[in-house]
Parts: C-alpha cells; structure tokens; sequence
C-alpha cells in the first residue's frame, strides 16, 4: 500500500528530457472496486451474476485476490448484497487490477497521436459486469473475506404456475441460454412493447416470454445462466420465434477466414453461423445454383456493398431473404454496412443510414438509452458504456420510421471518458448511434454506429447484437 513513486527524479532519467508534468502518467490508486453479485435480489446493482462470476474469476485467474462481502453493506447511497465481490487495492498485483478494472485515462490533451488505437481499454468497463471504483480516502469498510471459488448462480422459475414466464437479456451468457432453449425445441416469442409482470414488476420491450409447457427446461436454464424467469399472466403484443436465429456473415472472399467479426458472433450464436460470399465464387449468391441464404435467418454485413444491376441472381436471392422476414444487422467495421440498405435495388428504405465520423484514436464513451422502452436496449442501464476501435462515429442521416435507441451524451468531455480524441467535433454532441427500423418489405435492422466485434473483447455490446438478432427476425411468423 505504499505511494506511488515519481517517474523522473532519477537524473539518468530527467537529463533525457522527461519531466513530472509531462511524462508521469501514474494516477492514484481507488481504495477498492466491488462488482456486485445480486444473487436474484431486486437491488439491480449487477446487471448479469454471471458476468459477475466470468469478471472474477478472470481476476483470480491472473493472481489477483478477490474478496467476498460477508453481509449486504452500503456504500454511496447503493447497496450491495452478501456475496458481492471486492478487489480491495491494497495488495501485490493491484497495477494489474487497475489496468483491469478502471477506465484508464483521457490523454486528448497530452499527446497527439498513438502508434496504433484504441487509446483506452478496459474489462471493467467494457465486459459484461457493472463494476464499481471506490475512490481513495473513501469511507469504506465493509466485512470481506479472501475467496478460491466464485459464488453459486441462482435463478430458473419465480412462479412455476404462472401461464408464461418472461426474461430480459442483460448478458452473453443469458443470450447464450435463450438460444440453447430455442435449439432445443422450446417456442418463444419477443415482446412488442413494455408490459407488467403478474407480481407488477415491469419488463420492457424485447424481453422473450415462454410457455408453461416449457417450465421444466426453463427452470434448468435458469439455474445454469444465473437468470430469472418472470410471472406473466397477460401477455403483450409479440413477435414468434421457433428456432435460434442463423446468421450469415456477409463476405466478399470465396474463401473466407476467421476473423475477430466471426469468431465474437460464434462466441454468441455457436453453430448457428457461416460466412455468404455476395458475388465472388461459385458458391455465392450469384453463382451457386442454390439460394446460399435460405438456411438463414439474418445478416451480418462485414463491408459488402449490395450487389450492382448486373448481379441480378445475388439482388434476388436477398430480396427473397428480406421478403421473407429475415433481419439485418449493420455495424461500423464498415460505412458501407450502412450504405448497404441506401443502395439495395428495389429500394429496401426511404431516406439513408448514413455514419457521422470524427478523427480519433479510441477510447471508451458513455451513450444515453433514450431507447428503454423499445425493443434491443431494455437490458441496458439509462447510461452505459461503448467501445470505440478507432474513430468516434454516429449516424448523421436516418431513414424515414427508424427509431434511436440510444446516443451520445450531450456534454462530449463527460461522454469520452477515456483515450484519445483531440479535435472534437460538435455533430457528435447527443448524436444517434443505436437504431433500429422496418424495410419496405417488413423486415427489421438494427444499426449500430461502432464495431462491437473488433479484437474480440468489447462483450458489453454483445447482447445488443443477440437482442437484435432475435428481434430482426421474423422468419419464424
């Protein structure tokens, strides 16, 4: 627990021209971080317990002590239930932990390029779990023992004889039970809007309802996935969903290799993935005597343009998709993922997708869920937290009838948190960067204006993409 040291009193190291002000880039360390395990509570402290347990036991992994709350305590006004975890930052390792768990910092004003982006990264911050810093100095005191093993997960059924049962997806692996649950026979439906538990809790738009029939498999899901199914007893307005949702990743190689975009959409949908060449080959849409996307229920787009005029065979066969109720998800690993929809032929909307971009080197930005009582963002807190790879993006233009689920806060200092963004553009201030909508021919989107799936670790995003996959797909009808 001793002070940090000054980088450059050593002389060897001053008379080479570093200095305290401008190269000492140690911050202070917080007295302790707590990730909340709520244990089937209603305090909501902790989105996901078992995101909670993966943050953990990630930490114990790479030798970092993690201790357990021995009773429920408070702190800033919040409480936090027996079980939580705290990483207490008086211990050997805690520079990994603070690389871990903390933000990092906003160098926008110390430095002017880097050799390659992101310019922040975080577990804490970006992974699945709500994490909490308690600052140094603070009054925090709270009864904690060392731990070897992470909690059990609680969850399955709040009423067993209720005639349907409701759940929000929070984390991946909450997405990942939904769609064993599908594969294995049980028949779901989304829900169209914001409705009433049979114990009056309410549960928004997006969450997934089963049947009573399924009562036994739901309850050994939720045991395993730390999830609860709740009590519905009058049903919303919902959309059907029988099967997991297959989803082709849009590709322009013939012979496509892995990349981090498919590998993360693995890690979330497991077999229910493969790539679809547009044009290119003689297994893609305009060559394969078979409709390579009639196993599939939505698309990834990793940059491909919709094929021109003279594909006339590749412009049918995803009409014919689309037609059919099949979804598309658009992502910023590439503005033409946008443009995709501006340019299909016949049209597919009215209006464009257009990204916003500003010159930046990455970091990590707060966004504002204007979206709740929509159908993607339900799982997510009023104000979360996002990835940015590299630039920071927006959509400067929407379709007619889209709806904005989410944007940046108005404040752009409060809303890049951390990395490096120098020359901030005004056009991001409360800017659209999640949104959803309905094509011509009935089918959904979603549109996400940053790439979820760079470097494979952004996960706090991930449910979104699972949530619009589900959603967006209407195949099942």
């Amino acid at each position: 627990d001793e002070g940090r040291v000054n980088c450059c009193d050593d002389p060897l190291v001053a008379d080479r021209g570093f200095d305290e002000a401008n190269h000492n880039w140690t911050v202070e360390y917080p007295e302790a971080y707590v990730i909340p395990f709520d244990g089937g509570s209603s305090t909501d402290a902790q989105r996901s317990d078992a995101e909670a347990n993966r943050m953990a036991q990630w930490l114990m992994d790479n030798g970092i002590e993690v201790h357990r709350a021995t009773s429920d305590f408070s702190w800033n006004g919040q409480t936090f239930k027996e079980n939580s975890y705290v990483v207490w930052m008086d211990q050997a390792l805690r520079g990994i932990a603070l690389t871990a768990l903390s933000a990092g910092q906003d160098v926008s004003d110390r430095i002017t390029q880097l050799y390659a982006p992101p310019g922040a990264w975080s577990h804490g911050y970006l992974w699945g779990a709500d994490v909490v810093e308690i600052p140094s100095g603070a009054s925090f005191s709270p009864a904690t023992a060392p731990i070897a093993d992470v909690d059990t997960l609680q969850g399955g059924l709040r009423d067993a004889t209720a005639p349907w049962h409701a759940v929000t997806l929070r984390g991946t692996a909450e997405a990942r039970a939904v769609l064993d649950l599908l594969r294995d026979g049980v028949d779901g439906e989304v829900a169209e809007a914001p409705f009433t538990t049979a114990t009056g809790s309410a549960m928004p738009a997006g969450s997934l309802i089963f049947p009573q029939a399924a009562a036994g498999a739901l309850q050994a899901a939720g045991e395993e996935a730390g999830m609860w199914f709740e009590p519905v007893s009058s049903k919303p307005v919902t959309t059907q969903l029988d099967e997991a949702p297959r989803v082709a990743v849009l590709v322009a190689d013939a012979s496509p290799a892995e990349s981090d975009t498919s590998w993360s959409l693995r890690q979330i949908f497991g077999p229910d993935v493969g790539f679809v060449t547009t044009v290119a080959g003689k297994d893609s849409l305009d060559r394969s005597p078979t409709d390579p996307l009639a196993n599939y229920d939505v698309i990834y787009n990793t940059g491909q343009n919709y094929p021109a005029a003279r594909y006339a065979r590749a412009q049918a066969r995803l009409r014919a998709l689309f037609e059919r109720g099949g979804g598309y998800i658009a992502t910023s690993v590439s503005s033409t993922n946008f443009s995709f929809l501006n340019n299909a032929q016949p049209a597919l909307i009215q209006g464009t997708l257009t990204q916003g971009s500003d010159s930046a080197d990455g970091g990590i930005a707060r966004w504002s869920n204007v979206g709740s009582t929509g159908p993607l963002t339900g799982g997510f807190s009023a104000t979360d937290n996002l990835y940015l790879p590299s630039n920071v993006t927006w959509f400067s233009n929407l379709p007619n009838g889209s709806a904005i689920d989410g944007r940046y806060l108005t404040n752009l200092d409060t809303m890049f948190i951390a990395g490096l963004w120098r020359d901030r553009s005004a056009s991001a201030r409360n800017a659209p960067m999640i949104v959803h909508g309905t094509t011509l021919v009935g089918s959904r989107y979603l549109g996400l204006a940053t790439n979820p799936f760079s470097r494979g670790d952004a996960e706090r995003e991930w449910p979104l993409v699972a949530q619009a996959a589900l959603w967006s797909n209407r195949t099942d009808e």
